[in-house]
């Protein structure tokens, strides 16, 4: 994901604009939501960082969840 802000990764049209930030935002707080209050146990996801935000080939962010990085509550 950091690359893909600042206009690496082979990306050819540079960096994301601020639209296309602030949609990848509300695509991933809307997964930290569902996560917190849909999921049937709520989980925590305790490592958000750049790093564990994907974009698929549509540039839809989805934040990746291993085991060692959530917590139940």
């Amino acid at each position: 994901m950091e690359d893909n802000v600042v206009g690496g990764n082979g990306r050819p049209w540079g960096p994301l604009s601020w639209e296309s930030r602030l949609r990848i935002a509300t695509e991933i707080a809307d997964a930290v939501a569902y996560l917190h209050n849909f999921a049937s146990m709520p989980i925590v996801h305790r490592d958000i960082k750049p790093q564990n935000i994907v974009l698929d080939g549509q540039d839809v962010a989805r934040l990746c969840v291993s085991h060692f990085a959530f917590q139940f509550l």
